[in-house]
């Protein structure tokens, strides 16, 4: 239809008036492209609700009151110590607790990567590539030397999957009973809206998609490398002695190495040297086992 001359042959660019055409698309997903909104938020909250709900905010009960200003010194000892007597109580108890983590990680690797599929069954099988193709227009000679035309005329891709002006059919009863077809012009104008989000969601389903596989692929590395969890506690202190935390480590599982990430993420960095210290010193020589 590009070929023919709007105004005269054609109403609308991309718009014929041929009654029936295989070459015709109809889009299906207008009215309920909020819905989708809709869906994909909660999609998106499962995960981390999972795992608020796992978790039983133990980091917090764990570590609130070192961060609490109102908390006196003598109370933060108290604490400390009480923090460092559940760590010892409880080691190679915390593999669980991993697990529900690395579930939850899944979870959220599945549900990005799964959302892009989503979105493309949705547009009828045009989403995957679609910032692809936008991002191909933009640097192609047809971008700058078609400006001045209509987005259809330069077969723009946003416009393609989004068009602002498509025949509509609506089919009512007549004064006859019968049916009757009114053929008309409609202007989509939250497609200029559609268009601007749906693109950016793309990038940003892309960047979340290698991002999350990149954080599970890390974890799963450290699953299997004792030594590679040892870096990472070493990074987290500095001022600990490599070796101290290489032998506490041996000691215990990936779930304990998993508690104690999370503590030197929510605790001060000298405060957690102290915990790693005490841990070490106290741990009986009999646990001194090499597990995953």
């Amino acid at each position: 239809m590009n070929h023919l001359e709007v105004g005269s042959e054609v109403p609308h660019p991309g718009i014929d008036s041929t009654p029936v055409s295989p070459n015709f698309h109809f889009y299906k997903y207008y009215q309920w492209v909020y819905f989708m909104f809709f869906l994909q938020a909660i999609l998106f909250y499962i995960p981390r609700w999972l795992w608020k709900t796992w978790e039983g905010r133990k980091m917090e009960t764990l570590t609130g009151a070192f961060d609490n200003i109102l908390v006196s010194e003598l109370e933060k000892k108290k604490k400390m110590e009480c923090l460092i007597i559940y760590i010892v109580k409880t080691w190679k108890m915390h593999n669980w607790y991993a697990a529900k983590y690395m579930i939850c990680e899944l979870l959220s690797l599945i549900n990005v990567v799964g959302q892009l599929f989503i979105l493309h069954r949705f547009f009828d099988g045009k989403f995957l590539r679609f910032g692809i193709e936008v991002v191909r227009y933009a640097v192609s000679f047809r971008y700058s030397s078609a400006s001045e035309a209509t987005g259809e005329q330069r077969m723009d891709p946003k416009i393609m999957l989004f068009p602002h002006v498509t025949r509509c059919i609506f089919r009512k009863y007549g004064k006859g009973s019968n049916i009757e077809n009114h053929d008309a012009l409609c202007v989509m104008t939250l497609n200029i809206l559609n268009e601007k989000f749906y693109i950016f969601l793309w990038f940003w389903l892309v960047f979340l998609s290698l991002l999350t596989a990149m954080a599970f692929i890390s974890n799963l590395l450290l699953l299997f490398s004792p030594l590679l969890r040892s870096h990472v506690i070493f990074i987290r202190t500095r001022s600990v002695n490599r070796r101290t935390i290489h032998e506490l480590l041996r000691r215990g599982t990936f779930g304990d190495f998993f508690l104690l990430d999370l503590l030197s993420l929510n605790m001060d960095r000298f405060l957690f040297k102290d915990v790693i210290t005490e841990v070490s010193t106290r741990l009986p020589d009999k646990d001194i086992i090499l597990k995953f």
